[in-house]
């Protein structure tokens, strides 16, 4: 679409040429300049807006059907006729400007010397020309104008708002979007005036029809929603700042009532602002009848279908309050259990060790665990709760979580911390974990008992008489420190049973397998020792190095 306004003609339908030269010969109408390159005329009753780049024309529309049926109408050829003169005017004009004096440039000057009932004879007659100046004057000044009742008198002026921006198709072009977005400033600004003038139920009347409003509007209005979330961003805030001024118990009340009400509903959670509203809400619920309402809506919200991210951002704004009063956490957490969603559990108890709580962490980490967690899942709760025993749990607690994280991982670090605290754990935590532990058999835990304890004379005869070099390999690198020599001779022992009862390619990648993994996370010293027994009792057999005959 882009081409230079010097060239319309050549850019035009013909037909709509035609039509625009007629409408630009009567001159009825006048451009308004409403940003940097852009443009806006009226015509017949329908706003024509026309944006320029340099001395380009960039983008066009307008209202009428003609335009809509082919993207071009003689309304739009008259005014970029209208443009291009008023451009070319502009330029020679501008130069003769500059060489007058500074002072008669000057706007202060200019109202100075205006009688007042000229102005606004000269304001009410370009408003009554100029659609979007008539809107931006009733926004700007709608604090001024006396009503009954305020709420009606904002929700009168959005609904003129609305009729403007929205098309007859029911859409909101990108254009209308920030025409929105800054009428939706400028009550904010009239919000923040009367805050500073401590007129606080002309702010809340002001900001509550706003956030209704946008809520309703963003149902319908979902392909504008980044901007519309950018407004509504900016709106709680000032309701938020609103909230904290010192009103009086019955506003307080009423700005209570409305968060309750609208950190609810569908469309909040849409635009991102849910949790804002909560969060304002949970500042007033200083009495336990709301806060214990505000909980009770929490929960049911996180039953609805939504995206975890959102049910985790409800969850956060709840935390401070809870943190603040346990029983009300009590009660929380065990709504959570009673969902058995084991994703938002784990998130919760990820989010209560963050916030310092970590009994109530290993709380609710073990109601997820009651649930049945997914493998992943668990092994993720397993290290949450393990960080929560760690910083407030007993030695029981740190115990069950370490063992199970080391016969997952096979990580020295968590064989570590199983044996700093294994003096302290009970044998009735020990029988407990023998019982409900199901990941794993009694034998790991039986030979991991012996391994911590430094019962290594009974270790070595367990691993012999078991047979399962997977389960030597697992504590090779404990033994291997206090006993070389014994757990040389149990290796040796293994690989020579194994190749002498497996044949092919497949033991020689297997016993490769072994060494790397001996050498990666027990002793080079033993992997080395290990390679010289086989080339020495399998010489020409087996290529070690390669896994190949």
């Amino acid at each position: 679409m882009k081409f230079p306004i010097q060239n319309i003609e050549a850019n035009i339908d013909e037909n709509a040429l035609l039509v625009g030269e007629r409408i630009f010969e009567r001159n009825d109408f006048e451009l308004v300049k409403v940003d940097r390159n852009l443009w806006i005329a009226n015509i017949d009753q329908f706003e024509i807006e026309i944006q320029l780049s340099g001395q380009n024309v960039k983008a066009y529309s307008c209202e009428c059907p003609a335009f809509e049926e082919t993207g071009i109408c003689g309304h739009i050829v008259a005014v970029l006729f209208a443009l291009r003169r008023k451009l070319t005017e502009g330029e020679k004009g501008e130069k003769q400007v500059k060489k007058q004096r500074a002072q008669n440039l000057s706007i202060n000057q200019l109202l100075s010397s205006i009688p007042p009932e000229d102005l606004q004879a000269y304001v009410r007659q370009y408003a009554r020309k100029n659609r979007l100046f008539g809107l931006a004057l009733k926004v700007r000044f709608a604090t001024a104008i006396p009503y009954d009742d305020n709420k009606a008198k904002y929700n009168e002026l959005l609904d003129t708002v609305f009729k403007y921006i929205i098309s007859r198709q029911g859409t909101i072009s990108p254009q209308g979007m920030k025409h929105l977005a800054g009428f939706i400033d400028m009550l904010n600004n009239q919000a923040d005036d009367a805050i500073a003038l401590e007129h606080y139920t002309e702010a809340f009347d002001l900001l509550s029809v706003v956030i209704s409003r946008l809520l309703n509007m963003g149902k319908k209005r979902g392909q504008n929603a980044e901007e519309l979330q950018k407004s509504m961003q900016k709106t709680c805030d000032k309701l938020s700042l609103l909230a904290g001024k010192a009103v009086s118990p019955d506003l307080r009340a009423e700005i209570w009532q409305f968060t309750r009400t609208h950190f609810v509903k569908g469309t909040a959670r849409q635009l991102g602002v849910s949790g804002h509203l909560l969060s304002i809400s949970l500042e007033l619920s200083d009495e336990k009848q709301r806060r214990e309402e505000i909980i009770s809506k929490v929960s049911e919200q996180l039953k609805i279908q939504g995206t975890i991210d959102h049910k985790l951002d409800l969850v956060n704004r709840l935390i401070p309050i809870l943190i603040r009063h346990k029983d009300a956490l009590t009660r929380f957490r065990k709504a959570l259990a009673e969902q058995q969603d084991y994703l938002l559990l784990l998130r919760t108890a990820e989010q209560l060790m963050l916030a310092g709580l970590p009994k109530e962490s290993l709380l609710a980490a073990r109601h997820a665990l009651a649930v049945g967690l997914p493998v992943d899942l668990h092994f993720l709760l397993r290290k949450t709760m393990l960080t929560a025993a760690e910083h407030s749990g007993t030695a029981d607690e740190i115990f069950e979580h370490a063992i199970w994280l080391y016969h997952e991982t096979n990580e020295s670090g968590y064989f570590l911390t199983c044996q700093s605290v294994i003096e302290q754990v009970s044998e009735q935590r020990i029988e407990d974990i023998k019982n409900q532990i199901q990941f794993f058999s009694n034998d790991f835990l039986e030979l991991a008992l012996y391994a911590l304890r430094e019962q290594w004379q009974e270790l070595i005869a367990a691993i012999a008489q078991k047979g399962n070099i997977e389960v030597l390999m697992r504590f090779a690198g404990p033994l291997y420190e206090i006993r070389p020599d014994e757990t040389l001779k149990l290796f040796e022992s293994h690989f020579d049973h194994y190749l002498k009862t497996h044949f092919g390619p497949v033991p020689a990648r297997q016993v490769s397998k072994w060494l790397r993994e001996i050498e990666l996370n027990c002793s080079k010293s033993l992997g080395n020792k290990l390679r010289s027994f086989l080339q020495r009792n399998y010489p020409g057999k087996l290529n070690y190095e390669t896994s190949d005959f």
